[in-house]
């Protein structure tokens, strides 16, 4: 069992405690934003000011994860006080533990906001950074590397095929006159009946691999082979896949996603409009019928999906660029 200083089970409890105080409220007080700083640039302070109000209005609309941290991030770049930035930044911390922590530390993209950090407050805020960096240790080195190891390589099978069809063939992959992509997708199939055994393994012998298990983004890896699955595949694992979501254990997107395939799967009209196909004689993409379409952005909102129109543009945006 894992034993933590005392410091680091206080700030767990400071982070708890500002989460009660703060959360509830953000959404109600008005914007602050900092004068411009000197060695800010009037192209940057602009940026950061329209970034952290988009933030705030995200969280009106729905609690994300990342929202909080890309808040916190903006007011870094701005050299506001470090109270200011920390606030937002634990409670990202509180109730994205697992995204914020990949975010922070295991993510390369990221390192900006990590060095901005560092830079700006390594001095007033060095304990208070340090608190952060133990807690991101504690949430990281707690996952089961042998499960971790496993779904790599699980993720591998599941990819590696699906990214060398869309680059060689894009939309024609689907075309049963193309032999050499039909071929691949044999092949895919065989990985992805394997890949099904290897998640049942896990999930017998460690349980169902979620975010405290594994982390954020090999939970997605789990749900990406339940997705690619056969039917009575998919349809075993949707309770399981609704529960560990209620539990914070999954990201909320994913439930429409699988509900949708199997409904797709079962000959019936999608609930959530996740699921497109290409239209080769129109260019574009077309959406499999859906169930009652006035409420389906309601229903999308939900499960903190964009407005499918949005969808609509950037799977068409994709075929405009990689279609062949």
């Amino acid at each position: 069992m894992r034993s933590y200083s005392f410091k680091l089970v206080l700030f767990i409890c400071q982070l708890a405690l500002v989460s009660c105080c703060f959360l509830g409220q953000i959404v109600s007080q008005a914007i602050w934003l900092p004068a411009k700083a000197p060695n800010v640039s009037e192209e940057d302070y602009s940026m950061h000011c329209i970034l952290i109000k988009a933030g705030f209005k995200e969280l009106e609309l729905n609690e994300k994860r990342y929202t909080l941290n890309n808040i916190a991030a903006s007011y870094a770049k701005l050299s506001s006080p470090s109270d200011t930035v920390f606030k937002y930044l634990n409670l990202g911390l509180v109730h994205f533990p697992h995204d914020e922590c990949l975010t922070l530390f295991d993510s390369i993209e990221h390192n900006s906001f990590v060095k901005s950090v560092e830079n700006t407050y390594s001095t007033s805020s060095s304990s208070k950074w340090k608190q952060v960096k133990l807690f991101c240790d504690s949430i990281l080195s707690s996952y089961n590397r042998e499960v971790q190891e496993l779904l790599l390589a699980m993720e591998d099978d599941d990819q590696k095929i699906r990214d060398r069809l869309d680059d060689m063939y894009g939309s024609r992959q689907f075309d049963p006159s193309n032999h050499a992509a039909m071929k691949l997708w044999d092949i895919q199939e065989k990985k992805d009946s394997l890949n099904q055994l290897k998640l049942d393994r896990i999930v017998n012998n460690f349980g169902f691999p979620g975010k405290s298990l594994v982390g954020s983004k090999l939970s997605n890896v789990a749900i990406s082979i339940i997705l690619h699955g056969n039917l009575e595949f998919q349809e075993k694992y949707l309770e399981i896949v609704k529960k560990f979501i209620e539990l914070n254990e999954l990201d909320k997107a994913n439930y429409p996603y699988l509900m949708d395939r199997i409904l797709m799967g079962k000959g019936q009209k999608q609930m959530y409009g996740t699921q497109f196909s290409y239209d080769e004689k129109l260019k574009k993409v077309s959406l499999y019928p859906i169930e009652d379409p006035i409420r389906i952005d309601e229903r999308r909102a939900a499960y903190h999906l964009l407005p499918l129109k949005y969808d609509i543009e950037f799977y068409n945006s994709i075929y405009e660029r990689f279609g062949k």
